[in-house]
């Protein structure tokens, strides 16, 4: 895959927690946009629940999934062995329009944004049309970093009588999952808050992450300002200024900016929350990474063992990747491995002849990097 280099691609949790807080009804908004432990009470004092604990979760939402990470974990829990990772590179997925030279005026008219890389989201994963994400953009420019969000429907119009929708737009500002709140492998720096209902978007904010909170801890975030903003029928779109965000183009970071959108349906009508299906970047190329655990048990550790299997997919248009990191979890330390090795498979999924080794890690206590030797 070709196009921008240095990309680092990252496995981690997903999870919000103690939710988004509304008390006292929709228009009883609290401490500018009520951040208190899930949305209670409803609009007009009726039962009303948006919390979020542990995972993004509605009964049939997205949850914690730790199990696969646990059994990575006890497989490495051994001593003085070569652990192997496979790569499989899949054609890219492309749904891509050439940028134009204007830049983009929040201003309800979305005809700026037809010559901007727009990426496809799935129509079959929640079943609440108004907060049923189907197309998605991000672009930056002089003054602004900008987003646009279609829907299946009307925005927020399935929502129920006495419920409260949702968009959150997490920002990513420096590629580090290490820093920031935890949502699908980035580490959001920045949220956008867009709630509604009745075909309207009621509240708008921007809220800044604090450092000091757990990295799951939803109530982490803090109000910094207010963003602007359109909505028309089923399009949206944001503008937030780089001033806000701390970017400065000179020093290259809107080469790191990456964010997730997130579509949450009210709680009563039910309805799977929506998480965009792939990052998306201001520079156009996003990638999607999945990956595989094939150890069961024990592994031996006189021989190599294939440990962890990457499917990547790129969107939007050919990525550059120049260098993986993962987390390494477990109890064993980094001089208890001998090797930690990567290859681009031929398909088989099995060590063999076909495979062509691309790096070796480098392992700094839990975290292992990759420096490719030939960029995918």
């Amino acid at each position: 895959m070709h196009s921008k280099p240095g990309l680092t691609l990252k496995d981690t949790k997903k999870g919000l927690i103690n939710g988004n807080g509304f008390t006292n009804g929709r228009r009883g908004l609290i401490n500018g946009n009520g951040l208190t432990n899930g949305l209670t009470n409803g609009q007009k004092g009726k039962s009303w629940d948006f919390g979020i604990t542990n995972g993004l979760s509605h009964s049939n939402g997205i949850s914690r999934i730790d199990g696969k990470r646990k059994r990575f974990a006890r497989a490495l829990a051994v001593l003085g062995i070569s652990l192997l990772i496979f790569v499989a590179i899949i054609p890219p997925v492309i749904n891509m329009i050439f940028p134009g030279k204007e830049g983009i005026s929040i201003d309800g008219d979305f005809s700026d944004w037809a010559g901007k890389v727009k990426l496809t989201d799935s129509r079959t994963d929640s079943v609440r049309g108004g907060t049923n994400i189907v197309e998605y953009s991000s672009d930056l420019n002089d003054e602004m970093l900008c987003f646009y969000i279609k829907t299946e429907k009307f925005v927020f119009s399935d929502t129920a009588k006495d419920g409260v929708s949702a968009f959150f737009i997490f920002i990513d500002v420096d590629s580090n999952y290490e820093t920031g709140y935890l949502i699908n492998g980035l580490g959001a720096d920045y949220k956008v808050e867009l709630i509604g209902w009745d075909k309207s978007i009621r509240a708008v904010s921007l809220n800044v992450w604090n450092e000091s909170r757990n990295g799951y801890d939803w109530n982490g975030f803090v109000t910094k300002g207010s963003v602007s903003y359109a909505a028309i029928d089923r399009e949206i779109e944001v503008g937030i200024p780089k001033t806000l965000l701390g970017l400065d183009e000179s020093k290259g970071e809107n080469k790191k900016v990456v964010s997730v959108i997130v579509g949450y349906p009210d709680n009563i009508s039910g309805g799977m929350i929506d998480i965009s299906d792939v990052p998306v970047s201001c520079i156009g190329g996003s990638v999607k990474a999945s990956v595989e655990y094939p150890v069961r048990g024990t592994i031996d550790a006189l021989k190599e063992n294939v440990v962890l299997i990457v499917r990547l997919n790129a969107y939007g248009s050919d990525v550059r990747i120049n260098g993986f990191r993962l987390h390494r979890l477990g109890t064993a330390s980094a001089s208890d491995i001998s090797q930690i090795s990567i290859y681009t498979d031929n398909g088989n999924y099995m060590l063999d002849s076909a495979d062509v080794q691309v790096g070796i890690a480098n392992q700094i206590n839990e975290i292992i990097n990759f420096d490719l030797t030939t960029p995918l």
